[in-house]
C-alpha cells in the first residue's frame, strides 16, 4: 500500500513541473495546443517503447473496437487537462492553477465515489469527506492570496 500511496505522491508532484515545461513549450511551438500535442505525443512514444519492452501482448482491434465509447474520453480528458495546465500556469501560478484542480478533482472524485461512477465502489459522502473539501476550497482560497 506504502508504494501505492508514494506513487500518487510522485505523480501529484510532477503536475507543476508538467505544467511548466508544456507553458514554456507553448512559447516555443506558439500555441498551448501544439504543445499539447507534442507532449501526448512524446508519452505515445514511451509507452509504446514501455509496452514493447516488457512484451506486453497488444490488445486484439477487435476488442478495442467493441469498447464502448465512454471508455474512450479519457484521452478527451487527458487532453483538456494538458491544454488547461499550459493556458492557466502561466496565468495562476503552479501552486493557485493547481490548487483550484486539485479542488475540481477532490470534489469530482467524491461524488464518483459517492454514486459509484466510472466502474467505482460506491463510499457515501460523509461528513467528514464535506469538511475536507471544505478545507482545500479555503486551502486553495488561501494559495491565492498569499
Amino acid at each position: 500500500m506504502w508504494m501505492y500511496l508514494l506513487m500518487a505522491l510522485a505523480a501529484g508532484a510532477v503536475l507543476p513541473l508538467q505544467a511548466g515545461f508544456n507553458a514554456q513549450l507553448a512559447l516555443s511551438a506558439g500555441h498551448a495546443l501544439w504543445a499539447s500535442c507534442v507532449s501526448f505525443a512524446v508519452g505515445l512514444l514511451l509507452l509504446i517503447a514501455v509496452c514493447m519492452t516488457v512484451r506486453l501482448p497488444r490488445p486484439a482491434w477487435a476488442d478495442l473496437a467493441a469498447i464502448p465509447f465512454w471508455q474512450w474520453s479519457g484521452g478527451v480528458m487527458g487532453a483538456f487537462f494538458v491544454t488547461a495546465m499550459v493556458v492557466l500556469s502561466p496565468r495562476l501560478g503552479a501552486a493557485t492553477m493547481l490548487g483550484m484542480a486539485l479542488v475540481g478533482q477532490m470534489t469530482a472524485a467524491a461524488l464518483i465515489d459517492h454514486f459509484g461512477l466510472a466502474g467505482f465502489t460506491p463510499h457515501a459522502l460523509s461528513l467528514g469527506r464535506v469538511v475536507g473539501i471544505a478545507l482545500l476550497i479555503t486551502g486553495g482560497i488561501l494559495v491565492r492570496q498569499f
